[in-house]
C-alpha cells in the first residue's frame, strides 16, 4: 500500500478538490433539505420525489421520474442486480482477495446503495 510520503503533488492536489468538493456537495444538500424541512416550497420543488415500484421479486426506485435509479431483488437484497453496477466492482478480478479486507474505498455518492450493501455484506 503506498503512503502518502510517495504521493506527487498533483495527486495530493486532485485529492483536495475531490475532498472540498464533496464537502461543499454535502453542505448545500444539507441547506437545501434543511429549507424543504422548513416549509420552503420552491426549495422543494427542486428536490426529487422518491418512489418504490415492486414488480414480482424486483423493486425498482425512482427518483421524479419514470427511469430507474437502482434495483434489488427482494429476495437478496445483498447482491448486486443491475449489470452496470456489476461491472464497478470489476476491480476485484484485479487485486489480490487476500488484501481486500485490508483495502479502503471511497464512494461519491450513494444511488440506490446496491454498492454500499454489496461491500459491507460480501467483502
Amino acid at each position: 500500500m503506498e503512503s502518502l510520503n510517495d504521493w506527487t503533488f498533483g495527486q495530493l492536489m486532485a485529492a483536495l478538490v475531490a475532498v472540498l468538493l464533496a464537502v461543499w456537495i454535502g453542505v448545500w444538500l444539507a441547506r437545501k433539505q434543511a429549507r424543504i424541512i422548513r416549509g420552503d416550497k420552491q426549495a422543494h420543488a427542486l428536490w426529487p420525489t422518491a418512489t418504490f415500484a415492486d414488480y414480482g421479486d424486483l423493486r425498482f426506485l425512482h427518483l421524479g421520474t419514470p427511469s430507474v435509479q437502482g434495483s434489488m431483488r427482494i429476495s437478496k437484497p445483498m447482491e448486486i442486480h443491475l449489470e452496470y453496477v456489476q461491472r464497478m466492482m470489476v476491480w476485484l478480478l484485479l487485486v489480490d482477495l487476500d488484501r481486500v479486507p485490508h483495502l479502503h474505498a471511497m464512494q461519491m455518492g450513494l444511488g440506490a446503495a446496491s454498492l454500499t450493501k454489496f461491500c459491507h455484506h460480501a467483502l
